[in-house]
């Protein structure tokens, strides 16, 4: 990408950032808008560095992750380090694998502390997500001509509602250095969806409505980082965690939507979330939304983007939130539902017209991969297992998590919830 290129320019010769865009848009063959772009950029990742290089050497572990840059070719990744770098130091920093991406070119300058700053090129062996005219061709694929399905008809059921909660799906995610040789992949994902499906069917019940609520982190993460930067997450390429989400889901909601047990199906999806926020959910979900429409038009789906957000069915209001949101919240919701929370909480609904003297409350949220339930003064907290189960990451800080989903059936004129852990 022609950005990326101007932008290494910058940042190999600063001097250039003192030119004028019509000049250098002449001498290097590209819009005034290219120059502008690619200055911004550089300047990000030089300020990052200016700003490092004001700490007293003794305070931070060298090397040090100073910051990247996605590009749709591969990333940039900027270190700092107290002493100088050898190739292969440069290129086990990089994470490149050598297979499906590789380091085409680092750079280095000396800070006036004496400390050095390498930029390291990444580029990927495939491009990492479709352009207009592959992705038009992909949707052709995975949408032929579809024709619409008629949800069987359920006339005699119970004024219930169940809620399917499924949550951290993280598609495409690579956990090779699981501590517990935890396998996560795509036949495994959707072997999961799929008991979700049977077991569902298993309860023998006709609702009145069923409600598959998706708590975000449904893939891994853009350009395998989360959507804030600086936290590298291993992943398939961007194209592999679409096509294995969306492939999974479809699979998933033919056999819930086809199985009879209830009169009416909702889709709740949370797009505000730490590893797919910043509209990666965003465009699986509108190709979900596509294929639903065509396939089973009478399946209402909503997007939800606000950190907390909410529905509710017969005296109940079931509250939503990924538990981490894509940039504002300084501090994730806890496992344990503390003080503070609570009052969040209870001010949110309050602010909303929603009281807990009036109607029964439940949040569900996931974000940590744990299972906990707690009551509190707004009402029911719930944290939803991931469906993936540990990460690499959250062995590490966390320790092993089991890989789960939960089931609530809900009377519509009752306090009563049923509560079923599932459990892979």
């Amino acid at each position: 990408m022609i950005i990326d290129k101007i932008t290494q320019k910058f940042i190999d010769k600063p001097v250039n950032l003192q030119m004028g865009a019509g000049k250098l848009s002449q001498r290097w063959g590209c819009s005034k808008e290219d120059i502008y772009a690619a200055k911004l950029k550089a300047r990000s990742v030089m300020s990052a560095a200016l700003e490092f290089s004001q700490i007293p050497t003794a305070t931070f572990s060298s090397p040090f992750f100073l910051g990247s840059i996605a590009t749709d070719t591969g990333s940039t990744k900027t270190f700092e380090s107290s002493k100088p770098l050898t190739p292969k130091e440069l290129k086990d920093l990089s994470g490149a694998d050598g297979i499906n991406s590789f380091v085409s070119k680092t750079t280095d300058r000396l800070t006036p502390k004496g400390n050095w700053v390498y930029t390291i090129d990444i580029k990927f062996n495939n491009k990492n997500f479709y352009d207009k005219d592959e992705l038009k061709s992909k949707l052709k694929e995975l949408l032929p001509d579809i024709k619409a399905q008629t949800l069987p008809t359920v006339k005699t059921y119970s004024e219930k509602a169940l809620m399917i909660m499924i949550s951290d799906d993280h598609a495409g995610a690579l956990n090779s250095d699981s501590m517990y040789g935890n396998v996560w992949n795509e036949a495994t994902y959707t072997k999961r969806l799929m008991q979700i499906a049977e077991e569902v069917k298993k309860l023998g019940m006709k609702f009145e409505e069923v409600h598959v609520i998706s708590l975000g982190d449904q893939m891994n993460g853009w350009n395998a980082q989360t959507t804030r930067g600086g936290h590298e997450v291993k992943s398939l390429s961007n194209k592999a965690q679409f096509d294995i989400y969306t492939g999974a889901r479809t699979l998933f909601y033919n056999d819930l939507f086809t199985s009879g047990v209830a009169k009416e199906y909702h889709v709740h999806d949370i797009e505000n979330s730490n590893h797919t926020g910043n509209d990666f959910s965003y465009m699986a979900n509108q190709f979900l939304d596509m294929y639903l429409s065509a396939k089973f038009p009478q399946v209402k789906r909503k997007s939800y983007f606000l950190p907390v957000e909410y529905f509710d069915y017969g005296i109940h209001t079931i509250g939503l939130t990924h538990g981490k949101d894509q940039k504002l919240m300084v501090k994730a919701f806890p496992l344990k539902l503390d003080y503070r929370t609570d009052l969040f909480l209870f001010q949110y609904f309050d602010e909303k017209g929603i009281s807990p003297n009036k109607r029964e409350i439940t949040l569900y949220k996931g974000d940590l991969h744990s299972y906990a339930m707690d009551k509190g003064r707004f009402g029911r907290y719930v944290n939803i297992p991931s469906i993936m189960g540990s990460t690499d990451w959250t062995e590490a800080n966390f320790g092993n998590s089991s890989p789960g989903a939960l089931l609530e059936i809900y009377q519509k004129d009752s306090k009563t919830v049923q509560h079923i852990p599932l459990w892979f």
